[in-house]
C-alpha cells in the first residue's frame, strides 16, 4: 500500500513513519488522555476530601448524641424508658419547685451613699396617753404665735444648697455699703439645724416617728433636704405618741415650741440655736406664699416651721372610708394613714427604721420600706426632682392600687 493509505489506516501513524517521511506528528490522541487522566485524579482528590470531611462531621456527631444519652459513671444505667420519661419530667419541674418554697428575700434599700443604716433608741410606752386629738388642742397653743419668733432668712436655693454649718453671724446695719451687710443665715440650713434638734429631743424622750413627704423625699434622693422647701414633714403613728410629744416637750431646752393650727406644728423661739436666730428678728412676715388674710398660718408666713402628721394606728381601712380596727373582720391587710388621701401598708411604714443623714451628721427616723411610701405618695417616678420647685411640694393621691 502507498504511504498515504499507511497514514490512512493508522489514523496518524506511528511515530517511525511520521519522521521518515519528515511529515509533523499529532499528537492530540496523547494530550487529550492526559489531561483526561488528571482531570479524573483531581475529581477523585477532591471526592475523597468531602468523603473524610462528611464521616469526620458525622462521627462527631454521633459521639456528642451518645455522650447525652448514656448514663454518668455513678448512676446505673436505666433501661425502662418509662422511668427516664418521668425523670426528665422531674428534673424539669425541680426549679419551679425550688422558686415556689423559697422565701422571697427583702430588697435592700440602697440609701445615698453618705447616709447609712443605725440602731434606733428605746421607745417609752405611750398606752396611758389619750388617743383624742382634742387633749393634743388643750395642751398645744392653739393657733396662737405669741411664742414664734418672726425672721429673715436667705432662701437662694442655689447659694444655700450646701453642707456648710448655718451662719447665724450678724454685723448688723453699720454702714450704708450693701456689701458689707452680712446675709441672713440660709433658710435651709435652719430647716436642716431644726430637724437634727427635733431628733435629739424625740431621741431622749423615746418617742417614735418618721420622716415624710418632702422631707424624706429630699433625705433619701440626696442625703440632704429640698434646698427650696420651706417646711419640715413629720408623721407619728396614733394621736398617743403625739399627745406624750405635747406633754413632754421642752420649748425651752430646743428652741422648738408646739402649737395646733389643724394640725400641730413647731416653731422655732428665741430660744433656738443658743440664741443665734433672734438677731435676725423682724417685727412681721413680709414673706406670704399665698394669701395675705391667712398671714397668721406658718404655711404662709415665709419662713422655716415644721409640720406634724397624725395616723389612727393600724387600720384595715381608713376611719374616713368607714373602717375601723384590723380585728373587726373587714380586711387581711392592715393599713396606715397619715392624710385622708394617703394609704400605706402598715408594714411599709412601721416599725421605722434610722439612717443617719447629712454626711452622717446627725440621725433621722424613715419608714420601715421607704421607696414603697415614697411611690405611694409620689408615683413611680419620685426619684426625679420636680422642675416647679414647689416650696410645699405637689399634692397627689396616694395609696396601693388594689384598695381604691
Amino acid at each position: 500500500p502507498s504511504e498515504t493509505e499507511l497514514l490512512r489506516e493508522d489514523g496518524y501513524g506511528s511515530t517511525a513513519r511520521a519522521a521518515s517521511l519528515n511529515t509533523p506528528t499529532p499528537k492530540r490522541g496523547k494530550t487529550w488522555f492526559i489531561g483526561m487522566l488528571l482531570a479524573m485524579t483531581v475529581l477523585c482528590t477532591v471526592s475523597i476530601v468531602q468523603f473524610l470531611k462528611y464521616k469526620g462531621r458525622m462521627t462527631n456527631e454521633t459521639t456528642e448524641t451518645n455522650s447525652k444519652d448514656l448514663p454518668s459513671k455513678k448512676q446505673p444505667m436505666d433501661l425502662d424508658p418509662t422511668n427516664k420519661q418521668e425523670q426528665k419530667k422531674q428534673q424539669q419541674q425541680q426549679p419551679q419547685l425550688e422558686k415556689e418554697t423559697q422565701e422571697p428575700e427583702q430588697q435592700q434599700e440602697a440609701w445615698p451613699e453618705n447616709s447609712i443604716e443605725v440602731p434606733k433608741y428605746p421607745l417609752r410606752d405611750v398606752s396611758n396617753y389619750s388617743m383624742s386629738m382634742s387633749s393634743m388642742v388643750r395642751s398645744a397653743n392653739y393657733g396662737s404665735l405669741a411664742s414664734c419668733l418672726i425672721y429673715e432668712c436667705t432662701s437662694n436655693s442655689t447659694e444655700c444648697d450646701t453642707l456648710e454649718p448655718t451662719n447665724y453671724n450678724h454685723k448688723g446695719n453699720t454702714t450704708d455699703n450693701d456689701n458689707d451687710k452680712q446675709k441672713p443665715p440660709c433658710c435651709i440650713h435652719i430647716l436642716r439645724d431644726m430637724a437634727k434638734v427635733f431628733d435629739e429631743e424625740m431621741s431622749r424622750l423615746g418617742l417614735d416617728y418618721t420622716a415624710g413627704f418632702g422631707t424624706l423625699l429630699g433625705l433619701r434622693r440626696s442625703d440632704r433636704l429640698i434646698p427650696w422647701t420651706v417646711d419640715n414633714d413629720y408623721i407619728v403613728e396614733s394621736y398617743q405618741v403625739g399627745n406624750a410629744m405635747v406633754d413632754l416637750w421642752n420649748a425651752t431646752k430646743t428652741g422648738l415650741a408646739v402649737l395646733f393650727q389643724g394640725i400641730p406644728r413647731m416653731c422655732a423661739t428665741k430660744d433656738f440655736a443658743n440664741g443665734q436666730l433672734v438677731h435676725w428678728e423682724v417685727a412681721s412676715a413680709t414673706n406670704y406664699k399665698r394669701e395675705t388674710n391667712l398671714k397668721d398660718e406658718l404655711w404662709n408666713q415665709g419662713y422655716p416651721y415644721m409640720d406634724f402628721y397624725v395616723g389612727n394606728g393600724r387600720q384595715s381601712k381608713p376611719h374616713d372610708h368607714g373602717g375601723g380596727t384590723p380585728d373587726d373582720g373587714e380586711s387581711s391587710n392592715v393599713y396606715f394613714s397619715e392624710i385622708r388621701e394617703c394609704l400605706h401598708l402598715y408594714d411599709d411604714v412601721f416599725p421605722t427604721k434610722r439612717v443617719q443623714v447629712y454626711g452622717k451628721s446627725f440621725g433621722q427616723n424613715v419608714p420601715a420600706h421607704t421607696d414603697q411610701v415614697l411611690a405611694d405618695k409620689y408615683g413611680e417616678y419620685w426619684p426625679i426632682p420636680n422642675p416647679r420647685k414647689s416650696p410645699h411640694g405637689e399634692n397627689h393621691v396616694c395609696g396601693p392600687s388594689n384598695y381604691w
